[in-house]
C-alpha cells in the first residue's frame, strides 16, 4: 500500500473536515457581527451598558467555540459598566467595542485562508490592541458635565454654582466654582460617585443639589428664595451722617456654613441715604453684621437673631493708618519684614513690608493708642513705635541679633550631645528655633535680640530652659553665654493616685509637670503658655506620659476635694503610689472690736514656694454674720487679705502644717475717714487704693477697687502717719497722710499720657 498517498488522502480528509466546521463557525460569527456591532455601538452610545456587555459577551463566546481566539476579552469589557461616561468617551468605547468585533471577524475569515498559521493569531491580537488603545490613552478618569438651570432669581443677578464632595460637611471646600452666565449653567464633575451641587446668590437661600453617576445627563434645575431680610444703616460714630458705599457681610453665629471663597462670599452696598437690604437669610436664625468702609474702622454687630421688623444701626468709627519704611541699622529697606500692630497686648493687623521695605496698616479707631512692631529672620527685630494718630512717616529700624554661646553635655555621663535644637522666645511666643547638628555639642547661634526666654530640646532628653535678657547697645553684635547646659535622661513615668485615709482610686486627678529650679519649663516652646506637660487618672486612678520626663523634676497632682500636692521622680521613677489628702481648712469671721459682724470679701493667697500652691489663688464673700472658710489647702504658707464693705483690716500670715482646721477672727476698724478727688483717668479706667500704717503693715480698705474720676471716701485708716497709694494697674502714685481728729485728705491726679509713671 503506497503510504504516501494514503497520508495525503488522510490529510486532505481532516482539511476538509476542518474547512467545513470553520466555515459553520463563520457563518455563526457573521451572523453574530451583523446582529452584534450595530446593537452593541448603540446601546454604549445610550449609556445602556449592560446591554452592549451582553451582545459583546456571546460575542466572545461564538470565537471562543470557534477555538481561534484562545482567551477570554469579557473580563476587558466589563469594567466599563460601572461609571458614567461623557459622550465623546461612549463614542470612543462604541469604536473599541466595534473594532473588537471586527477583530473576530478578520480572524475567523483568515481561519479559511491558512487555519495553521502562525501569524492568524498574532493578527487577532494586534487588531484587539488597536481596538482598545483609544481607552487606554484617555483612562477613565476624565470629568464629566452636568448642565442645568436657574430660577427664581429675577432679572439681575449673578448666581455661583460650587461642586461638592458627597456628603456635603461643614468646613469642606469645593473641588471647583464657577459663575452661571444668564439662567444656564454648566459644571464638570467627576467620574465616579455622588457630588453636591451648590447655588449661591445674592438676596436667596443656597440650593442644594445631589448628583448621583446616573443623573449626569439630566438637566438639574436650581430654583432659589429669597428668605428672610436684614435692612439697616450704616453712618458715622462721630457726627451720624450716612455713610454710603460701606461693603455688608452677613455670617451665621452657629457656624456649620460651606467655606465661600472671597468673591462668592454675597456682599452689599449701602446706597447715598447709607442703607442696606442683605437677604437670603434663614428666619429665626442668628446673625452676625460686618461693616467695612475707607477710612472707618471695620465693625462687627453682635450677634442677632433675624426677624420681620428688624432694622439696625451700624455705627462705624473713623480710623487712622500708619506706614512707613523698616529699615537695617545700616538704613538700607528691608523687604518682606513681617510688622504686627498691637493695642492693648491684641493684635490688631499684621502685613509684610513690600521691595522697597514699605508698609501700610489700619484703620484703627481715632485716638487709640498702638503700638507698630518689625521683625525679620535675618535682621531681627525693631523696638516699637507707639502711634495715636495717622502717620506715614516711620521708620522701623531692625537691630542685628546677639551670639548665645555655651555648649550641652549629657548630665549623667558629661559628655557633649549630639545633635539639638535652640528655640527663642518672646513673651511665651516662638521668635525663630535653630537646629543644631554635629557632635562637638558647641552652641554659636544668632538670636534676636528680643528674646526673653531660650529652651534648648535633644531627642531622648528633657527640655532645658533659662530667662534671659540680652542687650542691643553693640548693634547687636555682643556675646550671651549660657556655660555648660545639663539634658537630663528622660524616663517613663506611670503611676496611681489614691485617697490618703481610704486608699480609694482617685479618678480625674490631674497630673502636671512643673518649673523646678529654674532649669526646666514645662511648656512646649511655641504654644503658648497654656500649653503644659500633663495627664490625668482613669477610673482606676491609673494615669501615664506619653512623653518622657526630666528624672528630678517635679509633679503636680490636684484633683477636686483634695489638697495639690508636689511629687518628686526620683531614680527611675517606674510607677508611683500618690496619696491625696482632705488638706488644711481657715475658717474665720470679719467683726468689730465690739463683736458686731462686717460683710466684706476675703482673698486667700500662697506665699510659699511649694508647687502645690501654684495657680492657687481664692477669694470669699462673707455671709451675714461675717463669716468665711477656706478648705483644701495644701501645706505652706498664705497671706489672708480681709476686704471689710466699710473700714479696714489688717492682713494676716498664716502657715498650714497639715490636715488641720484654724480658726481665725478679723478685727476690723471703722474709725479714720480719708476723703480726696481724683481726676484725670481715661475713659474706663479705675484707680485702686491701699494703706499702710507705721508699722508697715498691710491693710485693705472697704470700698478700695474701682474708683474712677471724681470724689472717693474710705473709711478706717489706722491712726498716725500713713502712706496711700493709688494704681490703676498700669502706674501708681503714693500720698503720706496723717489722720487729725478722725480725717485727711488726699487728691489724686492722673497724667493722660500712658506712658507716664504717676497716675
Amino acid at each position: 500500500m503506497d503510504i504516501t498517498n494514503l497520508q495525503r488522502d488522510r490529510a486532505s480528509a481532516v482539511w476538509d473536515e476542518q474547512r467545513n466546521t470553520d466555515s459553520s463557525f463563520a457563518t455563526m460569527c457573521w451572523i453574530g457581527v451583523t446582529i452584534a456591532v450595530p446593537i452593541t455601538t448603540i446601546a454604549v452610545l445610550f449609556g445602556q451598558y449592560e446591554v452592549g456587555i451582553v451582545v459583546a459577551a456571546l460575542l466572545c463566546g461564538v470565537s471562543e467555540a470557534n477555538g481561534r481566539c484562545g482567551m477570554s476579552h469579557i473580563g476587558m469589557i466589563a469594567p466599563l459598566h460601572a461609571v458614567e461616561r461623557p459622550l465623546w468617551l461612549r463614542c470612543t468605547m462604541a469604536y473599541s467595542l466595534g473594532g473588537l468585533a471586527t477583530s473576530y471577524l478578520v480572524g475567523t475569515a483568515l481561519a479559511f485562508v491558512g487555519a495553521a498559521h502562525p501569524a492568524t493569531e498574532m493578527i487577532r491580537l494586534a487588531l484587539l490592541l488597536v481596538a482598545f488603545l483609544p481607552i487606554a490613552a484617555i483612562g477613565g478618569d476624565a470629568p464629566s458635565r452636568v448642565h442645568g438651570v436657574v430660577s427664581g432669581l429675577g432679572s439681575e443677578h449673578e448666581t455661583w454654582i460650587g461642586v461638592f464632595s458627597d456628603p456635603v460637611a461643614p468646613g469642606v471646600e469645593a473641588t471647583s466654582w464657577i459663575r452661571a452666565e444668564g439662567d444656564r449653567f454648566e459644571v464638570e464633575v467627576p467620574h465616579s460617585g455622588a457630588v453636591t451641587l451648590v447655588g449661591v446668590a445674592r438676596n436667596a437661600l443656597p440650593v442644594l443639589k445631589r448628583v448621583s453617576p446616573g443623573d449626569r445627563h439630566t438637566e438639574v434645575s436650581m430654583e432659589f428664595s429669597p428668605g428672610a431680610m436684614l435692612s439697616g444703616v450704616a453712618v458715622s460714630d462721630a457726627d451720624g451722617t450716612p455713610l454710603e458705599d460701606v461693603v455688608i457681610r452677613v455670617t451665621a453665629v452657629d457656624g456649620g456654613g460651606l467655606e465661600l471663597p472671597e468673591p462668592v462670599l454675597p456682599r452689599w452696598i449701602s446706597d447715598d441715604e447709607g442703607r442696606f437690604h442683605a437677604g437670603g437669610l434663614e428666619p429665626g436664625r442668628r446673625y452676625v453684621v460686618r461693616a467695612e468702609a475707607d477710612g472707618y474702622v471695620p465693625t462687627e454687630s453682635s450677634d442677632l437673631q433675624v426677624d420681620a421688623g428688624v432694622d439696625l444701626e451700624i455705627r462705624l468709627v473713623p480710623g487712622f493708618h500708619a506706614g512707613g519704611w523698616v529699615v537695617d541699622r545700616a538704613g538700607l529697606p528691608v523687604a518682606a519684614a513681617e510688622v504686627r500692630v498691637f493695642g492693648e497686648a491684641n493684635l490688631l493687623d499684621s502685613v509684610r513690608t513690600d521691595g522697597v521695605g514699605w508698609f501700610h496698616v489700619g484703620p484703627f479707631a481715632a485716638g487709640r493708642v498702638v503700638d507698630v512692631l518689625a521683625r525679620s529672620d535675618a535682621g531681627g527685630t525693631a523696638r516699637p513705635a507707639r502711634v495715636d494718630g495717622p502717620r506715614d512717616d516711620l521708620v522701623l529700624v531692625l537691630h542685628g541679633a546677639v551670639t548665645v554661646t555655651g555648649s550641652v553635655h549629657d548630665a549623667d555621663t558629661g559628655e557633649r550631645v549630639d545633635g539639638f535644637s535652640l528655640t527663642a522666645l518672646h513673651d511665651g511666643q516662638t521668635l525663630r528655633t535653630y537646629p543644631v547638628d554635629g557632635t562637638s555639642g558647641g552652641i554659636g547661634v544668632r538670636v534676636d535680640w528680643q528674646a526673653d526666654e531660650i529652651a534648648i530640646s535633644a531627642p531622648g532628653y528633657s527640655r532645658w530652659w533659662r530667662p534671659v535678657q540680652f542687650s542691643d547697645r553693640d548693634g547687636g553684635n555682643a556675646d550671651y553665654d549660657l556655660g555648660i547646659v545639663s539634658l537630663s535622661r528622660e524616663i517613663a513615668v506611670a503611676g496611681r493616685v489614691v485617697d490618703e485615709a481610704t486608699g480609694e482610686p482617685v479618678a480625674g486627678a490631674v497630673v502636671a509637670v512643673v518649673e523646678y529650679g529654674g532649669a526646666f519649663r514645662p511648656r512646649v516652646p511655641g504654644d503658648g503658655p497654656a500649653a503644659r506637660v500633663r495627664t490625668a487618672t482613669d477610673e482606676f486612678g491609673e494615669f501615664r506620659f506619653a512623653t518622657g520626663i526630666r528624672r528630678g523634676g517635679l509633679l503636680r497632682v490636684a484633683a477636686d476635694g483634695y489638697a495639690a500636692l508636689a511629687v518628686q521622680v526620683a531614680g527611675d521613677a517606674g510607677s508611683l503610689l500618690i496619696e491625696l489628702g482632705k488638706g488644711g481648712t481657715i475658717a474665720g469671721v470679719l467683726k468689730t472690736a465690739r463683736g458686731m459682724p462686717v460683710k466684706g470679701k476675703v482673698l486667700l493667697r500662697p506665699t510659699g514656694t511649694s508647687p502645690a500652691q501654684w495657680s492657687f489663688a481664692a477669694d470669699h464673700s462673707t455671709d451675714e454674720y461675717g463669716r468665711f472658710e477656706f478648705d483644701r489647702l495644701g501645706p505652706g504658707g498664705y497671706m489672708l487679705w480681709p476686704g471689710p464693705e466699710a473700714g479696714s483690716a489688717v492682713a494676716r500670715s498664716i502657715r498650714i502644717l497639715g490636715n488641720e482646721r484654724l480658726e481665725i477672727t478679723v478685727v476690723v476698724d471703722l474709725e479714720n475717714r480719708l476723703s480726696g478727688a481724683i481726676s484725670g483717668l481715661m475713659d474706663g479706667e479705675t484707680a485702686r487704693f491701699s494703706v499702710a500704717g507705721q508699722d508697715r503693715t498691710q491693710r485693705r480698705l472697704g470700698g478700695a477697687d474701682g474708683h474712677g474720676n471724681g470724689p472717693y471716701e474710705l473709711h478706717g485708716l489706722p491712726d498716725g502717719p500713713t502712706r496711700v497709694t493709688a494704681s490703676t494697674g498700669r502706674r501708681q502714685v503714693t500720698r503720706e497722710v496723717e489722720v487729725a481728729n478722725g480725717t485727711a485728705r488726699a487728691d489724686f491726679r492722673s497724667a493722660v499720657d500712658r506712658g507716664s509713671a504717676a497716675l
